[in-house]
């Protein structure tokens, strides 16, 4: 589980979770899967089913915002969530089940579909864990 302690700074490209600071890191089992502070991302160790959960606070000028969780720097999920700079952070959940190889990486990913720009804010989180 990682929890973002600051907000990432404002982008209108692809950013991972917490790609302009240090996430907490709440609970890691290394014997299944590790996170990558560097690269932002998990590193699978294991074999298996996993469930991935982002719970991600945005906030910014973009209209729609494309929210991905990815496996090997490709979408297994993507949802287009509303951010408007004219309201407040809006929360978003975004929640995929699936299967990887060790070795595999997963990351949580937003962009802003405009020139606009958005961020994650402080109490977004990510989460994987495996199932089988």
């Amino acid at each position: 589980i990682i929890d973002l302690s600051a907000d990432d700074v404002l982008s209108s490209a692809e950013q991972h979770l917490g790609y302009s600071n240090v996430p907490t890191t709440v609970e890691s089992n290394t014997a299944d899967l590790e996170w990558d502070d560097a690269a932002k991302n998990w590193i699978i160790h294991k074999a298996g089913t996993y469930e991935v959960l982002g719970v991600v606070i945005l906030e910014g000028g973009s209209s729609l915002v494309n929210l991905n969780i990815n496996l090997e720097g490709t979408p297994v999920l993507t949802g287009a969530p509303r951010v408007h700079s004219s309201i407040d952070p809006l929360e978003h959940t975004i929640r995929a089940i699936f299967t990887a190889a060790a070795t595999d990486v997963v990351d949580i990913t937003y962009e802003a579909t405009s020139a606009n720009t958005v961020k994650a804010t402080t109490g977004s989180s990510g989460s994987i864990k495996r199932l089988k």
